[in-house]
């Protein structure tokens, strides 16, 4: 007979249940484009959850002796690490959609993982891996009727330094991580917008970008190695600058979301914190100039972020009705750019000095804003949530010949949706990496709907539809999930079940 657990209330927007405070006249302009009042009181956040545990899986973690010396039953814990942050989850749960929850929490101690890897096999239990929380892309559950545990990395955060070279617990977040650099003077270089809760092992996994790739590189360029604990043992690559040795731990563990095996330690590599940083933000008249002139560049400033139209107009309605702002938009419709595209510098060297036969250079106050709250800005998705929108984020990455007729093509699409469906909504775009023969675009879109999960998935399906039509990758740096996995091929399919660990999720 099944044994009713205690009901808990658990928050499953982004961070922490805290309110996020913007300008007044930043949700007037939501309000005009999405047509409704952005008042933050349709929905707290809040999910009641009661779930029944299975005896017989929870009779196996018991008596199967996983070598886990904490194990959590607590029915909010399970909840909170079987979901994570896409907005097809927070969509579904809105609408008390409670999907596939993990019967345990194992939180192993790094010397707990292999043999616990190796029980879990032999008793026939599945398991997916918790980080940080942060995935949007729908990996933490394997949806309902699935009986799994989850494996907290919660514990494997340890910090050592060989030569120059950081060896970094897979479980250990990107704040805490850096932290340790920085006391030796150093950095990782690698700051995504989830830095503050995400952890290295998911940056490994999900084969992330941070927003100073221009300087430092992506994650494949920062990792030298990793040790990755299977069911079936243990692969270690050695701690070098470089090996020639085939197929490695690193090859294997880039990119698995959390299938191939639990990522103990990453390998890193160190940069010396820059001796300077540099702000500067320019104006250009057009997405299309942005696009064109940036694809010209020789080499970008470490950090170039690119706002369309649409970003640009809320990015200056964020800066309040203060004289900083009236300046602004006085000195922009005098020079002919009342509805051109922002962008926001910061360059430890001397790049950006390019940027300035091609765009209008203005204060440099966007940069700096932009760098002191970009760790906050998936509060504002909060906001609309609580507001009873549905907001969602897609990117991509495509080559500079192709980068505009995507845009457009994107675009296209979005109001194509808007139009059929009779729903209100907006679409955004910036630019947020750089390289030499393309870049990343980056969609943000909300939806004024009652049909939350019909439409998002609608919307996400005829965007990154028309993102592989119009020449570009089905993302860029949040990786696939279960919510992507359709579009890839099947001989890519293929491959990644024959590295899949048969344990894992």
């Amino acid at each position: 007979m099944m044994e009713t657990r205690r009901a808990s209330r658990v928050f499953v927007l982004y961070g922490e249940p805290v309110s996020y405070d913007t300008e007044s006249s930043s949700v007037s302009s939501l309000e005009r484009m999405v047509g409704g009042r952005i008042k933050g009181d349709a929905w707290d956040g809040y999910i009641d959850f009661s779930e029944p545990e299975d005896p017989d899986t929870v009779k196996m973690v018991n008596s199967g002796n996983t070598g886990v010396g904490e194990i959590s039953y607590d029915p909010g814990l399970r909840f909170s690490r079987s979901v994570g942050k896409s907005s097809m989850e927070i969509a579904m749960l809105s609408e008390n959609r409670i999907p596939g929850i993990a019967d345990a929490v194992l939180f192993p101690r790094e010397n707990e993982v292999a043999g616990m890897m190796h029980s879990l096999r032999n008793l026939g239990i599945k398991a997916s891996i918790y980080g940080g929380g942060t995935s949007v892309t729908g990996g933490l559950s394997p949806g309902s009727g699935q009986h799994f545990v989850s494996i907290d990395a919660s514990h494997l955060k340890s910090f050592s330094m060989h030569g120059r070279i950081a060896v970094v617990g897979g479980g250990m977040t990107g704040f805490d991580a850096e932290s340790e650099a920085e006391k030796l003077g150093l950095t990782l270089g690698f700051f995504p917008e989830s830095f503050m809760h995400s952890t290295v092992g998911g940056w490994v996994s999900s084969m992330a970008s941070g927003q100073e790739s221009n300087r430092y590189g992506d994650i494949e360029d920062i990792v030298l190695g990793v040790e990755l604990v299977r069911s079936d043992g243990t692969i270690t690559d050695p701690v070098t600058p470089r090996s020639s040795t085939g197929i490695t731990a690193r090859s294997i563990a880039l990119g698995s979301e959390g299938r191939n095996g639990i990522i103990s330690k990453v390998y890193m590599k160190t940069s010396s914190k820059p001796a300077r940083r540099k702000y500067a933000s320019f104006i250009f008249r057009s997405f299309r100039d942005a696009i064109d002139s940036l694809s010209r560049l020789e080499s970008f400033p470490d950090v170039l972020r690119v706002s369309d139209s649409l970003e640009t107009e809320l990015a200056l309605s964020e800066a309040g009705n203060g004289l900083l702002k009236r300046v602004l938009e006085r000195y922009l419709n005098l020079r002919g750019f009342s509805k051109g595209c922002i962008a926001v510098v910061i360059d430890s060297g001397d790049s950006y000095r390019q940027i300035d036969d091609r765009a209008a250079r203005i204060v440099s106050a966007p940069a700096k804003i932009w760098e002191r709250t970009r760790y906050e800005r998936p509060l504002i998705a909060n906001l609309l949530w609580k507001s009873g929108l549905v907001v969602d984020t897609l990117e991509t990455s495509v080559s500079w010949d192709k980068a505009y007729d995507l845009y457009e093509g994107v675009n296209s699409e979005f109001r194509d949706i808007l139009s059929s469906e009779g729903i209100r909504g907006i679409i955004m775009s910036h630019m947020s990496h750089q390289y030499r023969e393309g870049c990343c675009l980056y969609f943000t879109f909300m939806l004024n709907t009652a049909k939350r999960t019909e439409h998002l998935k609608l919307a996400r399906d005829r965007i990154v539809s028309s993102f592989l039509r119009n020449g570009g990758s089905i993302s860029h740096h949040h990786g696939i999930g279960t919510q992507l996995s359709g579009y890839v091929d099947s001989t890519h399919r293929n491959l990644m079940n024959i590295l899949a660990d048969p344990v894992l999720l």
